[in-house]
């Protein structure tokens, strides 16, 4: 009975590992999705002249997951801005990288030059989180395995 619930211990330390870097490549994906949308965004704005809610659109319908919910929530409502802000919100990204994102919300009433620069300056701060996200790889799939591992042990070891 008490190995049964060791095992059942180990196990739930392995499925939170499991979930927290599933959590983790799916912010990376997320980083590098809005990233190449912003440029994307930001060329279109140069070379087309696409108004932004035909942006919004564009991108919600080619973006998948979470890229196209925030293009989606973006381009509702009649503040722009707030709408944009509330999106940048509602990501499960850091506090910083929604802190960028909603940033931008103040230079969508700019001149195209103003809102290019925002665009090109946050796509560089999110591609560049989701490459630090790929250099600091296998340190943190070392440190997650080791803490639910550990983790799981210690409690077997004091319940037991």
């Amino acid at each position: 009975m008490k190995a049964a619930g060791a095992a059942w211990i180990l196990l739930g330390a392995v499925w939170w590992g499991w979930i927290s870097l599933s959590e983790r490549r799916r912010r990376r994906a997320l980083l590098e999705e809005l990233g190449r949308s912003l440029l994307r965004m930001s060329e279109e704005i140069r070379t087309d002249r696409t108004p932004m809610p035909s942006l919004l659109r564009q991108r919600a319908a080619e973006c998948g997951g979470d890229a196209a919910a925030f293009f989606r929530r973006a381009g509702t409502g009649e503040d722009r801005s707030r709408s944009w802000e509330q999106a940048a919100e509602a990501l499960p990204l850091s506090p910083q990288e929604r802190q960028v994102l909603g940033k931008l919300a103040q230079d969508l009433r700019g001149d195209e030059i103003r809102i290019r620069r925002a665009f090109a300056h946050a796509a560089g701060y999110l591609q560049q989180n989701a490459r630090e996200m790929d250099r600091t790889y296998r340190e943190d799939l070392r440190r997650t395995a080791a803490l639910a591992l550990c983790g799981g042990i210690m409690l077997a070891v004091f319940l037991y």
